[in-house]
């Protein structure tokens, strides 16, 4: 489906080098039908020497004749760039933005063409192949059209599709879940090495039991609480630590930081 289309990605950054080094990897797309910008010259440059794709400066110049183009800018520079592509563009492209926090109605509106527009979001997790990415569909896609991006983000993890783009809001807060992931791994680490335990065992320990615990989740697909259950013996190790994490208030401060941030995502969007 991918290998004949010609892919176009604006600005090739962090997610832009990730989704190149995921496509030329898997072989879903050729290298020579590869093809990327950047700002500084330099940069573009280094990038197309890189991948031994072409690159350019000059996105009026990148997006002519190509099939499917990825908008891999940060939020604020988004319609910076739609009007300076906005009269070369046409309805037989796609258009996929991962910035996050911009609407597809933005998009559209900007463009002021029935050209597809699908909106995307990766995690941070896409560099080692474990994202979840959520898909929104403007209103010009059609079902070959979302076939073609759910194509291109399976090659970075997992693929979702919502109908109701408001979600992507809580969306958004949610893929900040790595960040708070690193702070307990590192509290816990610090923790334990505090008692004595040598950092890179308490490290080894740490992530494994993480690990395991999230897998427990995946492959029971029972209600974490459930799963909680089984390991508070009374007046033992775990229920010791169940208390303090109770007294800490620690599931509600969780809570409010995704009612926190997803506020803080409607407000920039």
């Amino acid at each position: 489906m991918l290998k004949d289309k010609k892919v176009a990605i604006i600005g090739v950054g962090r997610m832009g080098r990730i989704l190149l080094d995921s496509f030329i990897q898997d072989g879903i797309v050729r290298k020579e039908n590869l093809a990327g910008s950047n700002s500084r010259k330099e940069r573009a440059d280094y990038i197309g020497k890189k991948y031994g794709i072409k690159t350019y400066t000059n996105n009026k110049e990148l997006v002519i004749g190509e099939d499917i183009i990825i908008i891999a800018v940060e939020p604020i520079l988004v319609r910076d760039v739609l009007c300076e592509i906005k009269e070369i563009v046409h309805k037989k492209q796609l258009i996929i933005s991962i910035a996050a926090g911009v609407k597809t109605s933005s998009i559209e509106d900007i463009l002021d063409k029935n050209i597809p527009v699908i909106r995307a979001l990766p995690t941070p997790l896409a560099q080692i192949n474990e994202s979840i990415t959520v898909i929104f569909a403007g209103k010009y896609v059609d079902k070959y059209n979302l076939k073609i991006a759910t194509n291109i983000f399976k090659t970075i993890g997992l693929v979702e599709i919502i109908k109701r783009e408001e979600l992507m809001n809580p969306i958004t807060a949610l893929s900040c879940i790595p960040a708070y992931v690193y702070t307990i791994v590192d509290s816990l680490i610090e923790g334990v090495t505090r008692e004595g335990l040598p950092k890179e065992l308490a490290k080894k320990i740490v992530i494994q039991n993480i690990y395991g615990a999230t897998k427990m989740v995946l492959k029971t697909d029972r209600d974490p609480v459930l799963l909680i259950e089984p390991m508070v013996t009374p007046g033992g190790v775990t229920e010791e630590g169940l208390k303090k994490i109770k007294e800490e208030n620690i599931k509600k401060t969780f809570i409010e930081v995704i009612s926190s941030t997803t506020k803080k995502c409607k407000e920039l969007s």
